[in-house]
């Protein structure tokens, strides 16, 4: 005889009335059981916000409910092991369609990835190809953002990757990075993107309280689009059905994109490291930067650990900067996630930096004191299923999507248990 899991026939026979036995067993006779192609037993699930044991059946991909245990099934007792879902990377450049890399991310648990500025050449139809199959890392990407001339990224595509390269301002230009003027130029860009089948459109705001000034040389400030388009970007954009992502710096570049209805926030204000603090103006998150945020629907990535990945580099011991100075800078990120989390602000876990730093990042947001615990690993965890909200994936109900990861022990204890990665399943299949 099978076994059955949740059945609602189970009862006690304590003195129940022919009547009862009859409704009850009419119940169990309309209950339709799946037969599993694998359960998991007696695992701690991650619930959304904390766990709870149970087992848990997967039937050609997806996690079902009422189920049955056959000679095919493959049963794994994971008795004091943690599921959670399949880490996300929000904050991405590194995605080559190759098996290799593809296989890094995995290893890693993290199964999706936004690349946040590809070049159209590295991302066409064989590429989508390659990241649309079950043994590889999903991908959505933003091809040749939108920016103005001379502004970022285009000093760093044409001057330190074309010298690597050997390419030059041709090879880069609207490969790369688009123009985006005036309207007409972001007409024309937003149109060439969709037809390039990017999934949603990068652009750069970089200190835009300071756009058409001249700078201390002499020179017309490089701060990417002009803040007044950026309203006409976004209704552009979404009349092509396009998300979109900015890169900002300041809080008035946050303040842009939440009063024109943007999507994402690609890093926070004071997320780059800072090599002079004594001469910095802070960029501080005031509440009510933070509830406009909120009411505009924006996501934001922080991308915080950048500060302290280079604040480690020997390139940051030239510059002999004061250790109160890294504090202040640090105390700062700290009030900037707390106000934002404090507001329900979505926060997404993301990087900008190879991979494998995606667990540094949450660490980060506790050790600076700007998140719990508890906070840091629900943004983490939910990460994934607000960068693919089509899909039914980061939950364990009936029909969500079978990915996920087991944990050695507890990362609501110890978020350093997120490493310990003991089985990753995609779709179902154990992977590892």
């Amino acid at each position: 005889m099978p076994y059955f899991y949740k059945a609602p026939c189970k009862a006690k026979l304590n003195l129940i009335v022919l009547l009862l036995l009859t409704v009850f067993y009419t119940a169990c006779a309309k209950t339709h059981y799946q037969t599993a192609d694998l359960v998991l037993k007696n695992a701690q699930v991650w619930e959304g916000d904390s766990f709870s044991q149970r087992d848990l059946a997967v039937k050609r991909g997806e996690i079902i409910d009422n189920f049955s245990i056959a000679e095919t099934s493959t049963v794994l007792d994971l008795t004091n092991k943690f599921i959670v879902p399949a880490y996300a990377d929000a904050h991405q450049h590194k995605t080559p369609a190759d098996k290799k890399t593809s296989d890094s991310y995995l290893k890693n648990g993290i199964f999706y990835i936004w690349n946040t500025n590809a070049e159209t050449t590295e991302f066409d139809d064989q590429a989508r190809q390659f990241f649309s199959q079950l043994e590889t890392v999903d991908v959505k990407v933003a091809l040749a953002g939108i920016t103005e001339k001379g502004s970022h990224p285009e000093p760093f595509y044409v001057n330190f990757l074309g010298q690597y390269y050997q390419k030059t301002f041709d090879d880069y230009y609207q490969t790369a990075f688009n123009y985006g003027s005036n309207k007409g130029e972001i007409i024309d860009s937003l149109d060439r993107l969709k037809k390039q089948k990017t999934d949603y459109v990068k652009s750069y705001l970089l200190k835009s309280e300071n756009y058409g000034t001249i700078d201390e040389e002499g020179n017309l400030s490089l701060t990417g689009l002009n803040p007044a388009h950026i309203p006409f970007l976004v209704q552009e954009a979404k009349k092509r059905d396009l998300a979109t992502f900015f890169h900002i710096e300041t809080v008035h570049d946050l303040n842009v994109i939440s009063a024109a209805n943007g999507d994402v926030a690609a890093h926070l204000p004071a997320y780059s490291p800072i090599r002079d603090y004594d001469n910095y103006t802070p960029e501080r998150i005031a509440i009510d930067d933070a509830i406009a945020v909120q009411k505009a629907g924006l996501m934001v990535i922080a991308t915080y650990f950048i500060a302290k990945y280079w604040y480690a580099s020997d390139e940051a011991k030239q510059h002999n900067i004061k250790p109160e100075n890294i504090s202040k800078h640090y105390r700062l990120q700290a009030e900037n996630l707390r106000v934002l989390q404090d507001a329900k602000v979505p926060i997404l876990a993301g990087t900008d930096l190879p991979n494998g730093s995606l667990l540094n990042e949450v660490l980060h947001w506790v050790e600076i004191g700007g998140l719990t615990k508890s906070e840091a690993l629900e943004n983490l965890l939910s990460t994934g299923r607000l960068m693919f909200p089509e899909r039914k994936i980061g939950c364990f109900e009936a029909g969500c999507e079978a990915d996920f990861l087991v944990l050695l022990s507890d990362p609501s204890e110890k978020l350093a248990s997120l490493s310990e990665i003991s089985l990753i399943f995609k779709s179902g299949i154990q992977i590892k």
